[in-house]
């Protein structure tokens, strides 16, 4: 009877320095990738379009701007949308300044 034996086997010790060897292209921290960087890898998201002359966000951009302390008006707007038709909705509004790296962006 033949034994079979694994022709790359691998030690825990093998696992922990390849891990070691890592390093963070976004902030240099060793033993991690950025996409698992603590640093680098943010704990939520939102996105904000500055396209229009209005920026509108969901729910939870507004969960997490509320959390940060950021205070909102209700105001009536009339939206326009792209099919021509318009509707008077009520929403909150705020000014908030928008970090993009070491920029920052004043939006409304």
């Amino acid at each position: 009877m033949s034994q079979f034996s694994p022709r790359n086997e691998k030690t825990s010790t093998d696992t922990q320095d390849r891990r070691s060897a890592r390093t963070c292209y976004g902030c240099g921290k060793l033993g991690v990738i950025k996409s698992r960087c603590p640093k680098c890898s943010p704990s939520s998201t939102a996105c904000a379009d500055s396209g229009a002359s209005h920026c509108i966000a969901g729910a939870l951009l507004y969960v997490i701007l509320k959390k940060k302390g950021v205070d909102f008006q209700k105001i009536q707007l009339t939206m326009s949308l792209a099919e021509r038709t318009k509707n008077e909705v009520e929403a909150y509004t705020t000014c908030v300044d928008v970090g993009l790296q070491e920029e920052s962006l004043r939006q409304t």
